[in-house]
């Protein structure tokens, strides 16, 4: 028997780990949830992928780098979904896990922090289109609605960086009846 969570409730150890949903939520998100979760979407692509598993992708100094919002299955068609995309440096752990709701609305989880719902670290960049720049933040970056590209770079990074993306997108198939989900999560590891 083990508590592997350290939360005081001891468990049988059968060679599986303990589920913690919130961190596992937080890089899936929350778009295209509606019924239950077992269609989740993924929206933040860089260079066409949502990441291994663990929502991770590795590019090399100098790599082409393209970070892409596609809209949610529930809304197709072009410039169809409003958003927010953060920028955070660094990869978020289990502490900086945070709950996102709204007027009593479950968004879902997010990897950090967002200005919408205050705590530390915040976003050091940011796109808008959903405006309610005081909720939501101001827009570092002039943007489009999804789908659409929020940064491109030919020439990559010159230098190693850890970063990660995730914000909310407009989705009609969103975990609540204010048609807003947490985007995946994205890390993106420059080596």
């Amino acid at each position: 028997m083990v508590d592997g969570d350290r939360d005081g409730t001891a468990t049988i150890d059968m060679g599986c780990y303990e589920y913690q949903p919130e961190i596992f939520d937080a890089r899936l998100g929350s778009v295209n949830t509606a019924e239950g979760g077992v269609n989740r979407a993924d929206v933040l692509l860089l260079n066409g992928s949502p990441g291994n598993a663990e929502r991770v992708v590795t590019a090399a100094i100098g790599e082409s780098l393209q970070l892409d919002i596609a809209a949610p299955p529930s809304r197709p068609g072009p410039l169809c979904s409003r958003y927010v995309v953060y920028a955070w440096v660094g990869e978020p752990d289990p502490l900086g896990v945070s709950v996102q709701e709204r007027a009593g609305y479950f968004l879902g989880w997010t990897a950090f922090p967002t200005v919408f719902s205050g705590g530390s670290p915040q976003p050091l960049r940011l796109w808008n289109t959903f405006g309610h720049e005081p909720v939501l933040g101001e827009p570092d970056f002039a943007s489009e609605k999804a789908p659409t590209t929020l940064f491109s770079l030919p020439d990559g990074r010159l230098t190693a960086i850890t970063a990660t993306f995730q914000g909310f997108v407009e989705d009609d198939a969103a975990p609540n009846d204010f048609r807003v989900a947490t985007t995946n999560g994205l890390v993106l590891r420059v080596e």
